[in-house]
């Protein structure tokens, strides 16, 4: 009896990290943002455009990640964009193609979003490369659309390492000192 007491304590043991057990292997944004339902209150930029697929709407979401690798985001009058995207075409940093797909309205309205507003004190930095192990508690956390349980620095055991191209990260500084980050990914798609 003993025995047998100690061989199903040896067998149904509880694995402390249960809670990484079943994260993906490997996930791109794009999969994520499937899972999310759509916002009837988010503006809609690109409705008639399909949410995947399709020459014409991968074409116009590059030209639109292009111009937003490029563009001063100071510059959000209708009269400006449009003399940076001649400027740009002139200097051949954007096609033909690619500036008949941009259309200025839109792109107004993409620079007026809050998370394009940088307060003195910002640095951006565009196009960064990062590798990073995050807590899976954390990361479970957050591919659920909630907030992390875990800060930096803490760790539940079992990390999943990420790494890609940040499109643009904005830091605030006060002194030398860094006191905010924003990581800003930039998507193209009839989604909110």
């Amino acid at each position: 009896e003993a025995l047998e007491k100690e061989l199903v304590a040896q067998f149904v043991r509880t694995y402390p990290h249960e809670s990484g057990a079943d994260l993906p292997v490997k996930s791109s944004a794009s999969r994520l943002v499937r899972f999310d339902s759509e916002d009837d209150l988010s503006p809609r930029l690109f409705v008639e455009d399909a949410p995947s697929g399709g020459r014409t709407g991968i074409e116009r979401g590059i030209a639109y990640h292009r111009f937003l690798e490029l563009c001063d985001f100071a510059v959000k009058d209708g009269e400006g964009i449009a003399r940076q995207l001649d400027e740009w075409l002139r200097e051949g940093l954007i096609t033909d193609a690619q500036r008949a797909l941009l259309d200025v309205g839109r792109l107004e309205t993409i620079l007026s979003m809050p998370v394009f507003d940088f307060g003195k004190g910002c640095s951006l930095y565009r196009e960064r490369e990062f590798i990073c192990r995050l807590p899976s508690g954390g990361y479970r956390a957050l591919e659920r659309g909630e907030k992390a349980t875990l800060g930096v620095g803490e760790d539940d055991g079992n990390g999943v390492i990420v790494q890609g191209a940040i499109d643009l990260l904005s830091v605030r500084y006060e002194g030398d000192r860094a006191v905010h980050a924003d990581i800003i990914d930039y998507k193209f798609s009839s989604h909110g």
